[in-house]
């Protein structure tokens, strides 16, 4: 029986509503525009509430600016240093790779292969010079931003207010006393290269005896990681801005807001949704809206080809495959894949199924072959060579539909591309480009999705008959519940972000001071003086 698989499909063939959806997840661009001019609007109003226009001006800028260079400070910095130290100086053929690598997928490996012609320095120390280059521009790039976003913004913004502020003094002998209030302040304060100079052993770095794949590896991941991008990028801001405050109490306020922040903007959504999908349904994960278009649709194909109905047996059977052809991996296969960290050469695999069909005489290793083909496909050539994971060669055994390596190659194409809902633009997939790198765990990690989704279609079923109307039922119900889930993590996030954080900020501010005036312009002298008699 074949099944239809629509071919090449991509993020343009899905509803704006199930990417929007997607996109809260994988903090696809406009959820997080979105998210942003909540934020910006609601720490705005609260601050022209509390400080009147001087505040307001403060945090619009400070949130405008911050979050363009939180969004693309690094990436362009990046590309900057490409530009003008990788090709200009390290006379790189071509500065965009990843540098992340498993037994699947080694984009280095590539890059030195196919630019070995090309390369101004010796194959030895490729690798290792690729290595230093790319955790250093990492590096370079996320101190730059740093520096820009932590101590030269808020120096900025508050040189505006000082100047704004003296414009609007009448009397001559004010500006002279407010400003000898602001040089006081200032004087009182660590400048940036006190902080910076504090350790003299942070002036010589050396990366000692790391090895180049471990700084690769940390470059991928400062680059991919939103972990490592809220280690890198969130806490360096948080430093500068500390440092940066003009008093005590402003800089409580800053660090509690941007400390705070940082759990609403990275892990507060998939928090809530993992929670409401555990109450909901017994399971944390549930596969997003598109993937679960794209499976409802795949099995549509194969109730038509079984006149449109199924019990609930065979449609198991004929989708999931039959989990006993696992015993088809010989030791001569289970071997390479140990040996080689759960993968192997396809044409190795392929001379190996001379070994299943000396134990089987009855299997047809020609499907199986085939199934090899189409799924190393679903990765790029390593080195000029097709591999298998060691998951991918189950599969190839296994069989079922929801292992046909078209549909996971639209499954793969769909979930490693991104598409800017205001535009229309499409980010390329990667799974297939040799210089890019995704964990084999992605893939794995879809499967097990896509297998918990059709374990949810079989329990509706109870047993019964699987039919277009229930495979229809289950997919609106999985879009449903992703966009209540998601949606209600998203308002969590923008409610805190945009509204409590700063009513609790304000709040610390009253209690410790008694008064309810803005920290930055705000003259604590008067705490000072009292501070010395208590001493005195």
């Amino acid at each position: 029986m074949k099944i239809n698989v629509t071919q090449n499909q991509t993020l343009k063939d899905f509803s704006y509503g199930r990417k929007f959806v997607k996109g809260l997840a994988s903090r696809s661009i406009v959820p997080v525009i979105l998210l942003e001019a909540f934020v910006e609007g609601g720490r705005t109003y609260q601050a022209y509430k509390r400080g009147g226009f001087t505040e307001a001006r403060e945090r619009l800028t400070e949130e405008m600016i911050g979050a363009a260079f939180w969004f693309s400070g690094v990436p362009l910095f990046n590309k900057l240093i490409d530009k003008f130290v990788g090709e200009k100086i390290y006379k790189l053929p071509e500065t965009d790779f990843d540098t992340g690598k498993d037994a699947l997928r080694n984009p280095v490996k590539n890059y030195l292969k196919k630019f070995a012609n090309d390369l101004k320095f010796k194959p030895e120390k490729a690798e290792k010079i690729i290595a230093g280059y790319k955790f250093g521009k990492v590096l370079t790039s996320i101190v730059l931003a740093n520096c820009l976003v932590g101590f030269v913004l808020p120096k900025v913004n508050q040189g505006i207010t000082k100047h704004l502020m003296k414009k609007k003094q009448n009397q001559p002998q004010q500006a002279v006393e407010q400003n000898n209030k602001t040089q006081t302040n200032i004087s009182s304060r660590e400048s940036m290269n006190d902080f910076m100079n504090k350790d003299p052993k942070n002036k010589d770095i050396s990366f000692g005896a790391i090895s180049p794949q471990t700084l690769m590896s940390l470059a991928y991941s400062f680059e991919n990681n939103p972990k490592y991008q809220l280690l890198s990028t969130d806490a360096g801001v948080w430093i500068g801005r500390g440092v940066c405050a003009r008093n005590p109490h402003e800089r409580t306020e800053v660090l509690f807001r941007d400390i705070s922040s940082s759990y609403f903007y990275m892990f507060n959504m998939p928090v809530i949704a993992a929670l409401l999908n555990k109450i909901e349904d017994g399971r944390t994960t549930r596969l997003d809206p598109v993937a679960a278009k794209q499976v409802n649709d795949h099995l549509n194909e194969v109730l038509n080809v079984h006149g449109g109905t199924m019990k609930s047996d065979a449609f198991k059977n004929f989708v999931l495959g039959n989990p006993d052809n696992k015993s088809f991996i010989t030791p001569s296969i289970a071997k390479v894949l140990r040996e080689n960290n759960g993968a192997i050469e396809l044409d190795e695999f392929i001379k190996l199924l001379s070994d299943v069909k000396n134990r089987y005489p009855d299997v047809d290793i020609t499907k199986f072959e085939e199934a090899a083909k189409g799924m190393s496909g679903l990765q790029p050539k390593l080195a000029g060579k097709a591999m298998l994971s060691e998951k991918q060669v189950i599969d190839v055994f296994t069989d079922g539909a929801i292992n046909m390596p078209e549909f996971l190659k639209n499954i793969l194409r769909c979930s490693t591309s991104d598409q800017n809902l205001f535009t229309g633009k499409m980010s390329d997939s990667v799974f297939d480009k040799e210089l890019s790198f995704i964990s084999k765990e992605t893939l794995v990690k879809k499967q097990k999705e896509i297998e918990i989704y059709i374990d949810t279609i079989l329990k509706k079923a109870k047993g019964g008959e699987i039919t277009k109307d229930l495979l229809n039922r289950v997919c609106r119900e999985n879009y449903m519940k992703n966009a209540f889930n998601w949606g209600l993590g998203f308002a969590v996030s923008a409610a805190f972000l945009s509204t409590f954080i700063p009513k609790i900020q304000y709040w610390i501010t009253r209690k410790v001071t008694g008064s309810n005036a803005f920290p930055g312009t705000a003259d604590y002298s008067g705490e000072k003086n009292n501070k010395k008699q208590q001493v005195q």
